[in-house]
């Protein structure tokens, strides 16, 4: 079971993240929420936690849930569909939503994505900068 833990928003565009249908937390630019909700592991994307939210100029409502070893970012609008392989079925993730895509911070493997073009970075930092959230690739 992985758990989402929390959200961060740093796009110039609201970020909210439903559960069931219900908003579970929002938050808008330079801000984070605490979400703390199981990504549902039983095969179903619709019984996932769905983000909507806005990057790389385009309105984005997506599922994230758990198939087996995989978690998956399905886009409910055009069917893309984004897998990153984790090592566990336990764990916390928490994402960072950008103007050009969305960072995927995953405690279990130390391993940290970008979706949705799957690149990978063994470290990130993350820190203000004049009042602004910034995550930002490491160079090691």
């Amino acid at each position: 079971m992985v758990r989402l833990l929390s959200l961060f928003n740093t796009s110039s565009h609201n970020a909210s993240v439903c559960v069931n249908k219900t908003e579970v937390g929002s938050a808008f630019t330079d801000e984070g929420v605490y979400i703390n909700e199981v990504i549902d592991d039983s095969r179903d994307k619709l019984k996932g936690i769905q983000l909507k939210c806005k990057f790389q100029d385009t309105a984005r409502d997506i599922y994230i849930w758990d198939d087996v070893w995989k978690l998956k970012f399905t886009e409910r609008s055009s069917g893309s569909e984004y897998v990153f392989k984790i090592s566990k079925t336990s764990g916390e993730i928490r994402l960072v939503v950008t103007d050009t895509g969305i960072i995927i911070f995953n405690d279990s493997d130390e391993a940290l994505s970008i979706f949705p073009v799957e690149e990978h970075y063994k470290f990130y930092k993350m820190f203000f900068d004049q009042g602004k959230w910034v995550v930002k690739a490491s160079e090691n």
